[in-house]
């Protein structure tokens, strides 16, 4: 039980943890397009210039948030089943421990009287 509840919350933490470091990747590669399109917008621009430069920014925004999707869950993917490997090593190191005890018997205590 012990040692479900520890796998379970290291799993936990290490997804935690891809899921974090690519919404901050996220988070900045918009603020950074952001940026570009405030530049871009900038002067005396025909509504036409206008709405070529939101449609690149769009269809831009779109592709980049489906590779960070992609990435996101590529990582997430190879994280799982590291981790399921990992669980099933310490599954079985736990019963081939429990079966050396099991094969050693039980320690008796010893009754010295006298």
């Amino acid at each position: 039980m012990q040692l479900d509840r520890e796998l379970q919350q290291e799993e936990n933490d290490m997804i935690s943890d891809i899921v974090s470091r690519n919404e901050d990747q996220r988070k900045d590669t918009v603020n950074m397009m952001t940026d570009g399109l405030a530049g871009k917008l900038q002067g005396d621009l025909k509504d036409s210039q206008v709405k070529d430069i939101l449609d690149k920014y769009e269809k831009d925004l779109d592709a980049n948030m489906s590779k960070f999707n992609l990435e996101k869950e590529k990582q997430l993917q190879d994280l799982r089943r590291k981790l399921a490997e990992k669980r099933r090593r310490k599954e079985a190191l736990l019963r081939e421990k429990h079966n050396k005890e099991v094969r050693r018997g039980p320690k008796l205590p010893l009754n010295i009287e006298g």
